[in-house]
């Protein structure tokens, strides 16, 4: 029935205003949540009205672009689900300790709006950030004054727009995202060495969107004076520190979903009896995870078409990877293999090459729905610098 998700799309309605409002509900009983610990029961009854609110506007909104209704779908609406999960059932902030170190008060003590404010700040701080529990692996911050901070941002912004508009320029000109989109092809149709370049431009078109986007929130936030350089660390860890697939998702990777994935594994972990740090809580943190992160982006298969959970099995497969690949660095360590930059060029090469042969599993959300893939950005800067030197300075 693959034919029958462009009328599906079609049949879907823009409408910024109610995309807006119903992400705004999630956030604010989310900081509700938080900040007056309502019964369980009364918990319950928010968490499924927040349930029924994203599954209704993933399956009728659109952004008009099916890359973007995936981002909104598993980035957006799901990650607050989530997110409602973990405050809702699996934490108690205002009683575990949880504290910013700007808090000059007991949260439990503040009137209820100051609290609220308060829960805001903690739930939008995904990954913890200056708070006392900051997510382990996050890359430290240097110390800057507020206007060497705002112009590296700016200067960080402008390099990955450009970036940005190169892959995002690439991917919207390949026929299988543009001229021939409704035979939803996949990019594994153009050969290994196209497929290889349609790989890393899909992951750098993201890795780019993120950073450009992060960049110039944290340039608002800290150039405003509402933030401090220091609260803003690098939003990925090192590229060259994604030598096993561990490190690239544990340290390299943005982890802007780990704060729930990791207290839903821990939780299932002590549920079933395994003590903490051994390798069977281990190994069923980082199953769990990767299933908790596939569904998460099963929502945006959902929002973007195609059938809801597509995407959960190439997330297991991230687990299963891993796995082998503890395994084949015990062995390595045992036989008397170390540590040394030889290997980790393996690693390197290791990593590349399992995502080129993997993430077209995960792109098939996108190409399946037969729609052609908008730009990214609202205008190319690099076509419009060409336009100008061909008009102004070359023909004038």
């Amino acid at each position: 029935m693959a034919w029958n998700l462009p009328v599906a799309i079609m049949a879907r309605i823009s409408n910024p205003l109610a995309l807006v409002l119903s992400v705004l509900y999630n956030e604010l009983v989310i900081a509700f949540v938080i900040a007056g610990r309502p019964s369980v029961s009364a918990r319950y009854v928010l968490f499924s009205s927040q349930f029924l609110v994203s599954w209704k506007a993933t399956g009728i909104l659109t952004a008009n672009d099916t890359f973007r209704d995936y981002g909104i779908g598993s980035g957006i609406y799901a990650a607050s689900l989530f997110t409602s999960i973990h405050f809702f059932f699996l934490s108690e902030p205002l009683a575990d300790g949880t504290r910013h170190v700007n808090d000059m008060q007991d949260p439990k003590d503040m009137p209820f709006w100051k609290r609220f404010w308060w829960a805001l700040c903690l739930r939008t701080s995904i990954r913890g950030v200056g708070w006392s529990n900051q997510l382990p692996h996050i890359p430290p911050t240097s110390k800057q004054s507020r206007w060497r901070f705002l112009s590296r941002c700016l200067r960080d912004a402008v390099n990955y727009i450009l970036i940005l508009d190169i892959a995002g320029t690439y991917i919207i000109h390949n026929p299988i995202f543009s001229s021939r989109a409704k035979e939803a092809l996949p990019i594994t149709s153009q050969g290994i060495f196209l497929q290889a370049i349609n790989v890393w431009a899909w992951w750098t078109n993201l890795y780019a969107s993120l950073q450009a986007l992060y960049s110039l929130i944290a340039a608002i936030c800290v150039g405003s004076g509402m933030s401090e350089p220091q609260f803003w660390p690098p939003m990925f860890g090192k590229l060259h520190d994604a030598y096993t697939l561990r490190r690239t998702w544990g340290r390299v990777w943005h982890q802007i979903l780990r704060r729930f994935v990791t207290s839903i594994g821990k939780v299932t972990a002590k549920v079933l009896g395994f003590p903490p740090g051994t390798k069977l809580s281990s190994y069923t943190q980082l199953y769990i995870g990767f299933f908790v992160s596939g569904n998460v982006h099963a929502w945006g298969d959902r929002m973007a078409g195609s059938k809801f959970g597509r995407s959960i099995l190439w997330f297991q497969l991230q687990a299963v990877a891993i796995t082998v690949e503890d395994a084949v660095i015990v062995l390595g360590r045992r036989v008397g293999f170390r540590d040394h930059i030889l290997w980790r060029t393996v690693g390197l090469l290791w990593v590349a090459t399992w995502f080129v042969l993997t993430t077209p599993m995960l792109t098939a959300v996108i190409t399946n729905a037969a729609q052609p893939l908008h730009p990214t950005l609202p205008f190319s800067p690099l076509l419009g610098m060409r336009w100008w030197l061909w008009t102004v300075y070359l023909e004038g």
